[in-house]
């Protein structure tokens, strides 16, 4: 007997969904659910580090990006999922809200353009990791139809 799985993650947990494609995934795992996912994160926070951290990218980015080398063991730069797409094997749901302010939809939109084995749903008007709480029926159903 063998249990199927399936990886869902949203915002950060959907990029860590997707990198886990590139370092053998087990075989149950039968496919992939990416909520408001970023294919590179690099250009998301140099976009946001005025707005959201207060402080200009030249100064800012450097600075995490020493921090997470040391903490984690990789860069901003690393972080990047477009640069393992090649490794996709499962099938992929994206989903997106089209008034996301952190992650720009188009991410998602760029990963179903490459990589055509993905179902891309989009909820009009749902920001940032929004689109369960604002359209739950269309998400669960998208859900079941992907997995079913």
């Amino acid at each position: 007997y063998m249990q199927t799985k399936v990886i869902h993650g949203i915002s950060m947990g959907a990029a860590t969904a997707l990198f886990s494609l590139a370092n053998g995934l087990e075989k149950e795992v039968r496919a992939i659910v990416c909520d408001s996912g970023f294919m590179n994160i690099d250009p998301i926070f140099k976009r946001q580090a005025l707005k959201i951290f207060k402080a200009p990218s030249l100064l800012f980015i450097p600075g995490l990006s020493f921090w997470m080398k040391l903490k984690c063991g990789f860069t901003i730069s690393q972080v990047n999922v477009f640069k393992q797409l090649h490794k996709i094997d499962r099938p992929l749901l994206l989903i997106h809200g089209t008034a996301d302010f952190f992650v720009p939809y188009t991410q998602s939109l760029h990963l179903h353009e490459l990589f055509k084995e993905t179902k891309l749903q989009l909820f009009k008007d749902s920001q940032h990791a929004c689109s369960v709480n604002d359209n739950r029926e269309l998400y669960v159903q998208t859900l079941k139809e992907f997995l079913f």
